[in-house]
């Protein structure tokens, strides 16, 4: 019952939403730990997004260009 309050109270989030925040998320990290270099980073991240569906791929399209 406590997970179905608390759910309620959470804003609901779309996926796309969700995994935006995560190549964000994952970015930040690999750049503040330098991990990669930033044109690597972008590398790795083009490579993910193109083997998603074409709908995530159109998605996430906005995310490309604010980062």
């Amino acid at each position: 019952i406590l997970f179905y309050e608390c759910c309620d109270e959470v804003k609901d989030i779309q996926y796309i939403e969700a995994l935006s925040l995560l190549l964000k998320l994952l970015r930040e990290y690999l750049h503040t730990h330098q991990l990669l270099p930033d044109d690597k980073i972008q590398e790795l991240i083009d490579a993910f997004i193109s083997v998603l569906p074409a709908f995530f791929k159109a998605k996430l399209r906005k995310f490309k260009c604010e980062s």
